[in-house]
């Protein structure tokens, strides 16, 4: 099962849902250690507001399937959204915590590379327009500089 960056998957055996930030394919070196001999996949997941991450044996995983758009009329709106900053806010408080990186992926993926920017430190990142308007509308939402993601306060 090849797993992409920005899935949302779970262990087998249970536990929180966690988002693939990195596959390792077999054998590649990581922080420089050697990897077995089978896919790996790194993950990152909150419990609570705190973050965490490690790597795991990609057979290990299930992909989360996502629920029904049918469920929830606000939400299904806000999917469909044509406007990348109604569709991150709704993002953000579906979730509960979302990471930056994981939200810049996401935009680009729905929208294009026109949400999108490249930071003065040379990091891709919300571009400054999409961003603007985000926080006019996210007064229940959270920016964690030291852990560089959002947190809806009302979820």
């Amino acid at each position: 099962m090849p797993l992409n960056i920005g899935q949302v998957v779970k262990l087998k055996s249970g536990g929180p849902e966690m988002t693939v930030a990195r596959t390792v394919r077999a054998n590649e070196r990581v922080r420089g250690r050697d990897v077995q001999n089978y896919d790996r996949v790194f993950c990152t997941w909150f419990i609570g507001k705190k973050k965490d991450a490690a790597l795991f044996a990609e057979a290990a995983l299930d992909i989360v399937v996502a629920p029904s758009k049918c469920d929830s009329p606000d939400e299904e709106a806000a999917e469909d959204s044509d406007d990348p900053a109604i569709w991150l806010a709704a993002k953000i408080r579906e979730r509960g915590v979302l990471d930056h990186a994981d939200a810049v992926d996401m935009l680009e993926r729905k929208f294009g590379t026109s949400v999108v920017d490249c930071n003065e430190a040379g990091n891709l990142a919300i571009a400054p327009a999409v961003l603007a308007r985000f926080r006019k509308l996210a007064s229940s939402i959270t920016w964690d500089l030291q852990d560089q993601h959002w947190i809806a306060l009302d979820s």
